[in-house]
């Protein structure tokens, strides 16, 4: 253990000692002189009975435990004033999966998010531990938040998607907010919309260290109708080869109503990335999702260990007060 301000220990001792001096060490010679007070002749007998013994010596006895616990509170005092501390060497183990939220936000999904959000929030709640990212995309795809820990901003951000998808159902799709068309529409007039592939495929990319860290686990959460309105770069077969290729694996949630071929197209595309499909409300739900990802296998993170330092205040505090209390008992029992 080590005391960060080492000065107070030298106060400590400087208060000590002066309490010590002027408590046990007279200033002046005692003449027998008495200058105050009403002289008592022949205490003598007095001083021989045992009740009168008695009661000087649990005087003195308890005079002396006043002064020493007062000069103990002094001491615990300056010592924790010091700071005290310990320094002890963490090693760092984390075991933990990145995991990108992927939301298609054309209109034609709107059925699927009405609902889906919630439990995107949900997953993001039971889920605590991982990194998380998020992307909603539509002509174009945008990484609304990279990975990060930060759970409650991830949340945060689903909140405003959630409002503002909203507002564009309230208004009868008059009104379509920025933060949902900005950048996800770019070159839509030509390209069309619902570019399935593009979206899957750029949340791949949009992991950290893919190359550097290939056996880091990641996952991504990919929600749409898988109704493809324009002509993708990447389709959504080629965008799962990307997943195999980089160690990703995808899980979709699509929408009820899709018909057989997008659903098996889907479906397939999933499982070749080591995923799964769910048809929401159907085949699966933001439980089945959690229960299904917690299955697969954590990376294994080891960090630099670190060195940390921790005050060490609890025992003097509880000596301290121990101190505190025993005086005014001390003090009590000394006038009976």
């Amino acid at each position: 253990m080590e005391i960060r301000y080492k000065i107070m220990i030298y106060i400590a001792i400087a208060v000590f000692a002066a309490l010590f001096i002027l408590i046990f060490v007279p200033l002046k010679k005692n003449k027998g002189k008495f200058k105050k007070g009403k002289k008592v002749a022949n205490t003598f007998y007095v001083k021989e009975e045992s009740y009168y013994k008695r009661k000087i010596a649990a005087y003195k006895v308890l005079t002396f435990m006043m002064i020493f616990t007062c000069a103990l509170s002094i001491v615990m005092s300056c010592f924790m004033m010091g700071r005290p501390y310990r320094t002890e060497t963490v090693e760092e183990e984390n075991y933990r999966r990145d995991i990108i939220l992927c939301i298609d936000i054309s209109s034609s999904v709107d059925s699927l998010n009405a609902h889906l959000i919630d439990d995107l929030k949900d997953i993001v709640e039971n889920m605590q531990g991982e990194r998380f990212g998020l992307v909603i995309f539509n002509t174009s795809p945008v990484l609304l938040v990279p990975l990060t820990d930060d759970y409650q901003y991830i949340i945060d951000e689903l909140n405003v998607i959630q409002e503002k998808l909203e507002e564009r159902w309230n208004s009868g799709f008059s009104f379509e907010s920025d933060y949902i068309t900005s950048g996800t529409q770019i070159g839509s007039e030509y390209r069309g919309s619902s570019l399935i592939g593009d979206g899957l495929a750029s949340a791949v990319f949009d992991f950290q260290d893919l190359e550097e860290e290939a056996d880091r686990t990641r996952l991504i959460i990919f929600s749409t109708d898988n109704e493809l309105n324009g002509t993708p770069f990447v389709t959504l077969q080629e965008a799962s080869e990307l997943c195999v290729k980089h160690n990703v694996q995808a899980y979709g949630i699509g929408v009820r109503d899709m018909n057989k071929k997008r659903r098996i197209e889907m479906q397939e595309a999933m499982e070749n990335t080591g995923g799964k499909f769910y048809e929401y409300g159907i085949s699966g739900d933001c439980a089945a999702i959690v229960t299904d990802i917690e299955r697969e296998t954590k990376t294994y993170v080891n960090k630099e260990p670190k060195v940390e330092e921790i005050e060490v205040l609890r025992a003097p505090f509880i000596i301290l007060l121990g101190c505190t209390a025993a005086m005014m008992v001390f003090t009590r029992l000394a006038k009976h």
